[in-house]
């Protein structure tokens, strides 16, 4: 009697490729919900920890390539545009970015391509 399988098991590439949807979705609610919290914070303490939480998630979701970043539309050099999985987009200092996250190609490519940028990525 053999015990081969009718189904193989998936491969552990296999099982992240299916929860990357859901990954996202946490990571972009984590970051929204941070936002929000830092909007209306009372104190710098709790902004700026708020702040630094929406920041590790948007870096997660760049390292995962799932989010897009894009250059500040009103030219702020400082800032770049994150468009999430849902197609919602928040504002990150290019500063509060992972090392990781900055040195994505296109992430490069993106804020490497802003005018008079003083960004070092080594």
């Amino acid at each position: 009697m053999t015990h081969g399988r009718k189904h193989p098991r998936p491969s552990f590439r296999d099982l992240c490729r299916d929860a990357m949807p859901e990954i996202l979705s946490r990571l972009e609610a984590r970051a929204v919900t941070a936002n929000r919290i830092a909007k209306t914070a009372a104190s710098p303490a709790a902004r700026a920890t708020a702040y630094s939480i929406k920041a590790s998630a948007l870096s997660q979701g760049i390292e995962a390539q799932g989010f897009t970043v894009r250059s500040d539309d009103r030219g702020r050099q400082h800032l770049v545009r994150v468009e999430m999985a849902s197609g919602r987009v928040l504002h990150m200092q290019i500063g509060a970015m992972t090392d990781e996250a900055r040195h994505t190609p296109s992430v490069i490519a993106t804020i490497g391509s802003i005018p008079g940028s003083s960004i070092d990525f080594n």
